[in-house]
């Protein structure tokens, strides 16, 4: 039979070889035309180039090619058509030979439609949808001669296009008019509805209007969780979705084109920091949109905000701050002017009032005398925004004295939830309606400023005379003390700092002084001493002349928290006693401790917990705060952390060490991370901030877990061993006695003023399963204990003790190990499996680390599986190592409870012991890795001889052969099949035993090999076989050469010769059985390498081995002649008279047996054997040789002359009587008659 394109294929040949007449005319043109021209482009050089052939246009045509249904709505039928034009010359019919593969398609045409030229056909396209998905799809139409056109079909919808307009119920924020409007953030924000910021229990309502751009469509509202896992679990039909702090209404819709719709958007916080959800709007258009949410929340603090004065002074941090507007007429104004910032993401609503201090001796500024702006007592302060506040004090006193009143600033509206814990505030009932929260809210003093002054009235002066010591002249001293005032400042708590003042003369003469101290403490009696040890670095010395001075350091050490004031006082000596007091300075300080807080969670006690279930080496990010609450300037640094379990987990602390400003809050990340799983609390993290107070110890506990999955690994006797990972760890924990590192003192180096009551468990309930659940397992479709494996498992122990003995402690096992035996150049595989007992689903990487498949290969593993193919898998090796390793699933999904089997595929050709390691990655878990010992048995060396051969060793047969036989040669094929050179010294052993089988064979041969130091160190070994092959002999078999190297991969030819002389003559056949031993001996470099392989030489597994068979037997022959008898006669009247001179017989040798017989002529005179060559040449020795069954014919030839007849004649006519005579005369036609006289010799023959 012949296929349509071939007859076409035929039917165009045919046409070429057999052009038209206007075409052979085109062709005798070209001919005649120059073969070299400098205008063609079709020819040069003499050669003539074809212009490529324009494709074939298709016989049909379809109208149109592509088919599209567009806005398609489910339960709807559509229909559309399709032409099929005939555009070739001849009819056509037209099939369709593929139909769509989705059912929701139909398309009928007219069955064996066939067209005329130019004719069409009309196919009708239906489509009904039952979902909503969009398809693309193909129907293929075929004409007669095998052309075929796809015409294309498409569904889709069209995707929405919505306008969302956001309006809040905060019009301060989010409008382009507003403060924290930022284009780029909107720009930044695309998919994202940012509800701004609030406190703690405040709400934001956003309404979102939605406008459809585009069709009518419908959507639905749901979370991420409901998304990835596509499964909603809770239906309602109130169409209200709360996810997190946010509420939305309605969650099901349907918008019509150009249509609005509105969707409410709630975001209450109930604890503070960034809320973020990612919500998923499904359209039934087949698409979606991915939308994320975002709230801010915030916990109130005094702290957010910052209140400045006329000359930039921050008094929101002061408590009972006055300013006093110094002395002042009855009439006098002052205008105040207080700035309020706003430090914090929140829209703040202040108040304001004044009030006095309703004390007997202080008199009032009344409130008609303060002349205020334009302005509420309630206003909003922006998010990072200001606000200034200005009024005049008009006064209108009648008295004189001091007069004063409060300036209080309030935060309205503040819930009682959100307020800081550890911050001490004032706080009132609110009377008022409360706005954005739906808690119990209060006002919060943040400001309370006391604004006072001194009315002066003007009365008479009466003068008189003054007697007192003040208005005598003035004294002028003879010293001086520079300057007269020291003020420290504020100073911390283990500083040491010091300053200079200086003592001059302030005369021309000669004076002595002295400098004493004396301490002002208002706090005990008596209230001033004169200190024993002046805290100066000198008190004394001497001037002699004008403006000499000295220089003093004022130093303070060590000293204790408290105020100082202090008086220098300096006095001059006169005869070593004090003269005058000549001037004072006076030292003031204050020493305090540095009042830091740290804020992590815990109201009494740093502790810094996550407040949630931890993974292993998953980083969870937490947030604390820490507080300078001291008027000066200090700093922090975070030590490395230390405790029992701090080795377990990992914390980095960002900033590490910052400067605290006073009154300043900084806030410090701690990313916290696991590497082991427990509960760990005895971790601390001590807080450095100044060299004379103990530090801050942060306490740290959280509970950590891992994926955990079971582990089945082969042994021996086809069992499988489990084993869990990661390692199991004790998880009982006894809850009544709290921390249990507190019998163990763990806490010895922690502060004092630290707690250590506070477990973990006070935080986290935490409980863990490690095993499935019953019902799980007893529906596993796998039964591992039935299970067997392709691959022989090995007893364990056997092939870690060979390594150990070799390697010692270079040697490198994992935990676990598996230990199989394979089989050289044979595929098999190893199989484990893996079972997730959590219900966490995970992923899995299985990779091998030696031995893995070349890099430039990827073949089909399933293709490798059912192909036994030599060749296509020593191509996937590398040829470094002789062996390769590779699972048949790289990575995968694990489900929850769900199992894995995995296939390691083994396949080496070069034989040793493997160490490979086989890694598993399983996500947010470490790698497990187990060792995968590999022994692989079987001779490196192949003979294609001995293919498809079914005898135990490869058999090399000499055959029949006879006693005393000249040396038989054969050549043998040998193939290195490994990745190493090798170097093998033979041996040949002659069998003497009748049952060579290793059953009955308890013998043994021991040989010895000395090898040079080119192979490996200058050395004799000894080998000893594990059964007898006979006694070692190269006298009846030698093999050449007797060592050898063989590179890798490669062939090479040895050679054998056999000596049948060896056994002499004997009379009785006999069978002869050699076995041909070579010992196979490595370079160090190829024999081992720790960790990777080791090749042990000198035993069986090293050993090649081939017998040799022959059969011997003595030569015989058997003669036939061609005459009746075996005699020559011969007639003198005929070699007379008739000149007849040559006489002959053919004598026939018969070979009965199966080997070959060499024979030797011998023929004496007058007999002699012919040349066929030359004629002329009388030969009477002769070798000959007869095959087997075989037969050999030998002429002999006999010459007789006259002379001859002569020399004979005594022989032939002796000396008779006469009787005799008479009685033979009757006889004389007879010459003579010569008996055939030869002897035949038989040899060895050499092949």
């Amino acid at each position: 039979m012949v296929c349509e394109s071939c007859l076409n294929n035929m039917h165009k040949k045919e046409v070429i070889s057999r052009p038209s007449q206007k075409k052979r005319l085109e062709i005798e043109k070209q001919r005649k035309q120059p073969l070299i021209s400098d205008t063609s482009d079709e020819i040069f050089y003499g050669i003539r180039f074809p212009k490529p052939k324009e494709p074939n246009p298709s016989k049909i045509k379809v109208v149109p090619r592509c088919i599209e249904f567009r806005d398609y709505e489910v339960d709807k039928k559509y229909k559309t058509t399709v032409r099929i034009i005939n555009t070739s010359h001849t009819l056509q019919s037209i099939i369709i030979s593929q139909f769509p593969k989705f059912k929701c398609f139909q398309v009928d045409l007219k069955l064996n439609s066939k067209l005329a030229a130019g004719m069409s056909v009309i196919a009708t396209i239906k489509y009904s949808p039952t979902v909503y998905r969009n398809i693309t799809d193909k129907v293929v139409f075929k004409n007669s001669n095998g052309e075929e056109e796809a015409v294309t079909i498409t569904t889709f919808r069209e995707s929405a296009q919505l306008t969302m307009f956001v309006f809040k119920n905060d019009q301060y924020v989010d409008f382009p008019s507003s403060f924290s409007f930022c284009e780029k953030r909107r720009a930044a924000l695309n998919y994202t509805i940012d509800c701004g910021s609030c406190l703690v229990s405040q709400f934001v309502l956003a309404s979102l209007l939605i406008q459809n751009n585009c069709s009518d469509a419908k959507f639905f509202i749901i979370t991420e969780d409901e998304w990835l896992f596509q499964d909603i679990e809770h239906l309602t039909d109130d169409l209200e979705l709360c996810v997190g702090p946010f509420w939305i209404y309605p969650t099901h819709f349907q918008i019509r084109k150009n249509g609005i719709v509105e969707i409410n958007l709630l975001y209450q916080p109930t604890t503070p920091g960034v809320h973020l959800e990612r919500l998923f709007i499904i359209c039934d258009n087949n698409s979606v949109q991915g939308v994320e949410i975002i709230g801010d929340s915030y916990e109130f603090s005094p702290s957010i905000l910052k209140v400045n004065v006329d000359n930039d002074i921050d008094i929101g941090r002061k408590d009972h701050y006055c300013i006093f507007l110094g002395h002042v007429e009855e009439t006098a104004r002052k205008t105040l002017q207080f700035t309020i910032l706003n430090k914090s993401n929140v829209i703040l609503q202040l108040g304001w009032k004044f009030r006095n201090k309703e004390q007997n001796n202080v008199k009032d500024i009344k409130r008609n005398w303060i002349v205020a702006d334009e302005k509420d007592e309630d206003w909003h302060l922006l998010p990072y925004g200001s606000t200034d506040f200005e009024f005049d004090i008009v006064l209108d006193a009648e008295e004189a004295g001091y007069h004063s009143i409060f300036f209080d600033i309030f935060v309205l509206d503040v819930p009682l939830n959100s307020l800081v814990e550890d911050v001490e505030m004032i706080a009132f009932e609110r009377s008022g309606p409360v706005r954005r929260t739906f808690a119990q809210c209060e006002d919060i003093l943040v400001s309370e400023t006391e604004i006072a002054c001194y009315v002066d009235i003007e009365q008479e002066i009466v003068e008189n005379s003054c007697a007192c010591d003040l208005c005598e002249d003035p004294w002028h001293p003879s010293l001086s003390i520079v300057p007269q005032f020291l003020n420290f400042g504020i100073l911390p708590t283990g500083l040491n700092v010091e300053k200079e003042f200086y003592v001059q003369n302030l005369r021309n003469e000669q004076v002595a002084w002295k400098i004493f101290e004396i301490r002002y403490n208002i706090d005990r009696v008596p209230y001033s001493e004169v200190l024993r040890q002046v805290n100066c670095e000198f008190n004394c010395g001497q001037f002699t002349k004008m403006w000499q001075n000295a220089k003093i350091m004022y130093r303070i050490v060590d000293k204790f928290p408290g105020n100082w004031v202090s008086i220098l006082t300096l006095a001059s000596l006169k005869n070593g006693r004090i003269d005058t007091i000549e001037g004072v300075c006076i030292v003031t300080y204050e020493i305090i401790d540095y009042d830091i807080v740290i804020t992590a969670g815990n109201p009494s006690n740093p502790i810094l917990c996550p407040l949630k279930l931890m993974y292993v080496d998953i980083p969870i990010e937490m947030k604390f705060t820490i507080e300078n609450r001291s008027p000066i300037t200090g700093c922090f640094c975070l030590a490395k952390p230390y405790g029992l379990d701090s080795h377990k987990i990992s914390l980095k602390l960002t900033p590490q060490s910052a400067i605290l400003k006073p009154y300043e809050i900084v806030e410090v990340t701690a990313v916290l991370q696991s590497s082991e799983v427990g509960i760990f609390e005895n971790t601390f993290v001590p807080c450095f901030f100044s060299l004379g107070q103990s530090p801050i110890v942060i306490r740290v506990l959280c509970a950590v877990d891992t994926l955990h999955v079971f582990f089945y690994l082969p042994e021996f006797e086809n069992n499988f061993r489990k084993v869990i990972w990661p390692p199991k760890i004790v998880y009982e924990y006894d809850w009544r006695l709290g921390c249990p590192c507190e019998m163990e003192n763990c806490l010895e180096h922690a502060s004092e003023n630290l707690s250590v009551s506070t477990t973990v468990t006070d935080i986290l309930n935490y409980s863990i399963h490690l095993d499935p659940p019953e019902e799980q397992l007893e529906h596993e479709d796998v039964n591992l204990s039935t299970e067997t494996s392709v691959t022989e498992v090995s007893e364990t122990g056997s092939i870690v003790a060979v390594l150990k003995e070799q390697f010692g402690d270079d040697f490198l096992l994992q935990s676990n190990k598996v230990e199989v035996k394979v089989a050289i150049s044979k595929p098999t595989n190893v199989v484990i499996y893996i079972q997730n007992v959590t219900p966490v689903n995970t992923e899995f990487v299985i990779d091998v680390q030696n031995f893995p498949v070349k890099k430039d290969y990827n073949p089909s593993w399933l293709t490798l599986k059912l192909d036994k193919s030599k060749h296509i898998w020593d191509s996937l090796i590398d040829k470094d190592n002789g062996i390769l390793v590779q699972p048949d699933i790289e990575h995968g999904e694990l489900k929850g409870f769900g199992w894995t089997k995995v296939n390691l595929w083994i396949y080496a050709n070069t034989w040793g012991i493997y160490s490979e390691d086989v890694i598993i990655d399983l996500l947010d878990t470490p790698s497990f890795c187990f060792s995968l010992l590999i022994d692989v048995t079987g001779i490196p060396v192949e003979f294609p001889m001995a293919l498809n051969a079914i005898t135990k060793y490869p058999t090399v047969r000499f055959g029949y052969l006879p006693y005393g036989f000249s040396n038989v040669s054969r050549n043998i094929a040998m193939v290195n099949t490994s990745c190493i050179p090798i170097h093998i010294i033979w041996h040949v052993f002659l069998s003497t035993e009748k049952d060579d089988s290793d059953e009955t064979n308890y013998k043994f041969n021991l040989f010895c090999d000395v090898i040079d130091g080119t192979i490996d160190k200058k050395q004799c070994k000894l080998i000893l076989t594990k059964r007898g092959y006979g006694v070692e002999t190269t006298e009846f078999l030698k093999i050449i050469p007797e060592e050898m190297d063989v590179e890798a991969h490669s062939s090479t030819i040895i050679k054998l010769e056999m000596n049948s002389r060896y056994f002499g003559n004997q009379t009785k056949p006999m069978d002869v059985t050699c076995f041909v031993l070579g010992s196979i001996h490595l370079k160090e470099e190829y024999r081992k390498k720790p960790n990777y392989y080791y090749r042990k030489i000198g035993s069986g597994e090293s050993i090649v081995r081939f017998q040799v068979l022959a059969h011997l037997e003595l030569p015989l022959l058997s003669t036939d002649l061609r005459k009746d008898d075996a005699c020559i006669y011969m007639y003198a009247n005929e070699v007379i008279f008739e000149q007849k001179y040559f006489y002959w017989c053919d004598v026939i040798f018969r070979n009965q047996n199966l080997s070959i017989c060499d024979i030797h002529i011998t023929i004496d005179e007058p007999f002699y054997l012919p040349d066929s060559h030359n004629t002329t040449k009388k030969d009477r020795i002769r070798k000959c040789t007869v095959c087997p069954l075989d037969v050999l014919k030998v002429r002999v030839m006999c010459y007789v002359d006259h002379q001859q007849i002569l020399n004979l004649s005594k022989s032939v006519y002796p000396e008779v009587s006469g009787k005799e005579e008479h009685e033979n005369k009757d006889d004389n036609d007879i010459l003579c008659k010569v008996e055939d006289d030869f002897s035949i010799v038989s040899t060895s023959r050499i092949k």
